[in-house]
């Protein structure tokens, strides 16, 4: 008897530890702390149909949702959030069956999804606000007329994102406009619009991964000690194909290319995302200190990663 029920444990304790090897890759929003300031992030989400909706219309919005999410979320935007540090999204979406319901998809989100423009809640779509890795699952209802932007907008609350608009008077405000560039998903859902690099730092320090801002601080401060040194005693660019260990911490562009080049410590150019990424490294002047070369030329050389966020 004593064998039996010894046997029936270790039964039950293999199905416990084989159970561990066939949990879903997604689970909820999880961020993954890969090291050396690297993180992943997926999220999973499981839609639930109304039963008037046929299969190719379903799947069709799957696709679309899928494809806005990826355009919005898995760019060089949100990959390169800082100098030296990268996050990769990665998306799954999928059709609740006919037969289960969202108990039995626990560590997924689940989206209830009706026919029409508005929902019961009078949105057009919309997901319940949890932080990524707290093992929450987010719920919402979307409509048949949710866009790619717009589910793109609802996963940055499944990740930990709030609104950036409010209404005044009726009238829709942007409260994180950007002067240029795509604006935040996270704002508007409509025109030139992204997930941006302030999102990934936001989802990750949400969740306690601090290292990304010490890191990136550091790099910030070996980049401005580069460009310190070369410009303290610069060195002329001579001869028809430039030596660029001459020229590290230099500050390049072609003569009718508009991207603006550092030469870093590698001999590669890193090109600076905007003019505010160059002024936190060469200050106020940093246009005066362009040295600037043939368009042919600068496409000869190695080119390192984009300098994004400082």
């Amino acid at each position: 008897m004593v064998k039996q029920a010894l046997r029936i444990s270790l039964i039950f304790v293999l199905i416990f530890l084989l159970s561990g090897f066939f949990q879903p890759v997604f689970a909820q929003s999880v961020v993954n702390d890969l090291g050396n300031c690297s993180y992943e992030i997926k999220v999973g989400i499981v839609f639930n149909f109304a039963q008037e909706i046929d299969t190719a219309k379903a799947d069709s919005l799957l696709a679309d949702w899928q494809k806005g999410i990826e355009s919005v979320w898995a760019n060089d935007l949100t990959r390169y959030f800082a100098t030296g540090c990268q996050a990769e999204y990665k998306f799954e979406l999928l059709k609740l069956p006919e037969d289960k319901t969202c108990a039995d998809y626990p560590v997924y989100h689940c989206i209830n999804i009706v026919e029409g423009e508005k929902n019961r809640r009078g949105n057009l779509a919309d997901a319940k606000f949890v932080i990524a890795n707290s093992g929450q699952n987010s719920i919402g209802e979307w409509t048949t007329l949710t866009t790619g932007l717009n589910a793109a907008h609802e996963v940055g609350h499944m990740m930990g994102l709030r609104d950036e608009y409010h209404y005044d008077n009726n009238f829709w405000l942007n409260d994180n406009f950007k002067e240029s560039g795509p604006q935040s998903i996270m704002a508007q859902t409509w025109g030139n619009v992204s997930a941006l690099a302030e999102h990934t730092q936001q989802i990750l320090n949400k969740i306690g991964f601090k290292t990304a801002n010490i890191l990136a601080q550091n790099q910030l401060l070996e980049l401005q000690n580069l460009t310190l040194k070369y410009y303290s005693s610069p060195q002329k660019a001579s001869g028809a194909w430039p030596n660029l260990e001459t020229l590290k911490g230099a500050l390049i562009k072609g003569k009718t290319d508009s991207a603006v080049y550092l030469v870093d410590n590698n001999a590669q150019l890193r090109r600076l995302k905007n003019e505010q990424v160059a002024q936190r490294l060469l200050g106020a002047d940093w246009a005066k200190k362009i040295i600037y070369f043939d368009d042919a030329l600068i496409y000869s050389y190695k080119f390192g990663e984009p300098i994004q966020n400082l």
